[in-house]
C-alpha cells in the first residue's frame, strides 16, 4: 500500500521484483480508495499474508496502526 509520491517508486520496485525474481506484488494506491474501504485492504492482506506501507508523511503511520489492529481482530 502506498500513497501520493511514493506510488510510482513502489510500482518501479514491484516491476523490478517481477522481472528479476518472478515475485508478484499487489500494489494498492490509497488515493483510489475513497472513502477508505478497510474490507478491500484486509482482503489483500489475507491474500498475500503481508502488509508493507511505503509513505513519507508520518501521519499515515496512524492509519497503518489502525489497519493492522483491526485486521488482527479478524484473524
Amino acid at each position: 500500500m502506498s500513497y501520493s509520491r511514493m506510488v510510482p517508486e513502489c510500482q518501479q520496485g514491484a516491476n523490478k521484483l517481477l522481472d528479476e525474481k518472478g515475485i508478484e506484488v499487489e500494489l494498492i494506491d490509497l488515493r483510489t480508495i475513497n472513502p477508505l474501504n478497510y474490507d478491500s485492504m484486509y482482503s489483500s492482506i489475507k491474500k498475500t499474508e503481508k502488509l508493507l506501507l511505503f509513505t513519507k508523511p508520518i501521519q499515515l503511520a496512524v492509519l497503518v496502526q489502525k489497519l493492522w489492529l483491526e485486521y488482527r481482530k479478524t484473524v
